[in-house]
């Protein structure tokens, strides 16, 4: 979902998984309209990017995703299948919300980049991705755009469930974003990026135009949080090493 834009996601992805253990296939969606058949393959992550995420809503590679995710609705809920589980980071995680009508989509006041708490909701202080954790838990979160105002009648009748929110902010009159959703047993998304890990912000806060990017956009404070926070073994370290790993570890019990 990366259009083709330099990256630390991938990177971060790929070394998981190597992990774990697996194979891997990567299929370009946004530049080359590349899907997979979804009968071929039990485990999915899909990227996030950059951009407008409502861009699925009116580009041709869109209807691929609306059919893709379909799909896997469809073969988990056969009988004769097996379980496809799939994990939708950021830029996927809203157009899921898009393609299911199950919340807005909306752009924020000021882009969110740093590393920031989340906070598990009372469902999501049981959800088997979160095990491990403490509440709340440290993420890197990079957004434009936020997952707000979830319809509670659509939620309740796909069966999703909000199971982590925004960080409380006090003085800012603003709903908290909804930061990670349960979209069935087998479907689950997050606005912010477990997979990212130290190296990968340090990457960032080491590259000289990147830095001046982003100081420019985010201020040199801002900055200077990042730093004090990356290395911490209780933040970003520990998200990445359970969310993402846990999810592919309670996917391959199932296949």
């Amino acid at each position: 979902m990366y259009n083709g834009v330099a990256n630390q996601g991938m990177r971060c992805i790929e070394d998981l998984i190597k992990k774990e253990g697996l194979e891997m296939d990567v299929f370009d969606v946004r530049q080359r309209s590349e899907f997979p058949t979804v009968r071929d393959y039990r485990l999915f992550i899909c990227s996030g990017g950059p951009g407008d995420p409502h861009e699925c809503l009116t580009h041709d590679w869109g209807k691929g995703w609306f059919r893709f995710l379909d799909e896997l609705l469809v073969l988990n809920r056969a009988e004769s299948e097996p379980l496809r589980h799939a994990f939708l980071i950021c830029h996927s995680y809203q157009m899921a919300c898009l393609a299911w009508n199950l919340a807005d989509v909306t752009e924020r006041q000021k882009p969110a980049f740093g590393i920031y708490p989340m906070n598990k909701t009372a469902l999501g202080e049981h959800d088997p991705l979160f095990s491990g954790l403490e509440n709340p838990f440290w993420v890197i979160d990079s957004r434009d755009w936020q997952v707000v105002h979830p319809n509670r009648l659509a939620m309740d009748a796909f069966g999703a469930q909000v199971i982590a929110i925004e960080r409380e902010r006090p003085h800012v009159p603003l709903e908290r974003a909804a930061m990670a959703i349960r979209f069935t047993p087998e479907i689950v998304g997050t606005q912010f990026h477990p997979e990212a890990d130290d190296d990968s912000m340090s990457a960032y806060l080491n590259d000289v135009d990147a830095l001046e990017r982003l100081a420019g956009r985010h201020g040199v404070d801002r900055i200077d949080k990042i730093r004090e926070s990356v290395g911490d073994p209780d933040k970003v370290h520990r998200t990445h090493e359970h969310v993402l790993p846990g999810f592919l570890r309670q996917a391959l019990s199932t296949v």
